[in-house]
C-alpha cells in the first residue's frame, strides 16, 4: 500500500522540478520519489553496515574461508595491519 507525502515548497522550485522532471520523462511524483529513495538507500547505516557485512562474507568465501576460519582471518587482518602502520 502506498503512502501520501504532502509537502511544501517554493513555487520556482516547484516549477523547475516540474521541468527537470518532463525533460527526463518522469512525474514529479516518480522523480521525488526516486530522489527520496536513493537518499535513504545511501543514508540508511544499519543496511549499509549489513551490506558492508555481506561483501567480506562473499570474499572470504571467495577465498575458501567459512566460519571455522574467523579467529584466522581476524589474527591474518590484524597483523596486515600492524605490518601496514609500520611502513
Amino acid at each position: 500500500m502506498k503512502g501520501q507525502l504532502i509537502v511544501r515548497i517554493e513555487e520556482d522550485l516547484k516549477r523547475r522540478l516540474k521541468i527537470l522532471s518532463r525533460r527526463e520523462g518522469q512525474s514529479m511524483s516518480e522523480k521525488v520519489i526516486e530522489l527520496v529513495e536513493d537518499y535513504v538507500s545511501q543514508n540508511d547505516f544499519p543496511r549499509l553496515v549489513d551490506r558492508v557485512w555481506e561483501r567480506i562474507g562473499n570474499d572470504l568465501r571467495g577465498k575458501g574461508y567459512g566460519p571455522e576460519n574467523v579467529g584466522e582471518v581476524i589474527k591474518e587482518a590484524r597483523r596486515d595491519e600492524r605490518e601496514r602502520d609500520k611502513r
